[in-house]
């Protein structure tokens, strides 16, 4: 059964703010022999020292919406839309992506233009055509134990250079762009934003 989560909405205060990835994007790199991260642009929502976790964005599947609805006893609808799988972990579980337009019960400010959350009252309005202008309905979500995110990053042991994630800032119209060529995109972009920094 496909289940909606509560999340924890307490900022953790002790995270340095330069190491902390909370509304970046992780990109993975072209040598990554990942078999689930391979070619995939990853959105981090919460980043702490105790754990970060975050969404796979171009990651599309072929499950029917009205499935999802129909298993948390939501009502059916005729709208054309695609449910993407946010990561490996607790399938089950359904976020919804969305533009900060709306904000639920639980939402999480990711960044001033993302949300997040799993909130049914989210998933209904969306059913029917209303709630936010932007939204990405995802199941399952990826997750990173203590220090895990931050070891990948540096490539220490037990990490190799080839865990080590690029990054980007989330850009503001993260959520209409195209799913096909976003991690080729997003890797331009990082690579640019690297090389740019030695003309500063």
């Amino acid at each position: 059964m496909i289940q909606s989560i509560q999340h924890d909405t307490q900022i953790n205060k002790s995270m340095n703010v330069s190491n902390c990835l909370s509304g970046s994007l992780l990109i993975s790199q072209p040598t990554s022999n990942s078999n689930y991260f391979s070619n995939t642009v990853v959105l981090v929502c919460e980043h702490s020292p105790h754990d970060a976790w975050g969404l796979v964005l171009n990651k599309p599947t072929m499950i029917p919406i009205n499935g999802v609805l129909e298993s948390m006893s939501l009502s059916t609808t005729s709208l054309p839309i695609q449910v993407f799988n946010g990561g490996p972990l607790e399938l089950h579980t359904v976020n919804v992506l969305h533009s900060s337009d709306c904000e639920f019960d639980n939402t999480i400010r990711i960044t001033p233009e993302l949300s997040v959350t799993s909130s049914l009252d989210c998933l209904e309005l969306i059913a029917l055509g209303r709630g936010p202008t932007h939204h990405r309905i995802m199941l399952g979500f990826s997750g990173w134990g203590p220090n895990q995110l931050d070891g990948e990053m540096a490539g220490m042991p037990p990490w190799t250079p080839e865990h080590r994630w690029l990054t980007i800032p989330a850009p503001k119209d993260l959520l209409t762009r195209s799913i096909p060529g976003l991690w080729k995109q997003c890797l331009d972009e990082s690579i640019s934003q690297d090389v740019s920094k030695f003309f500063v």
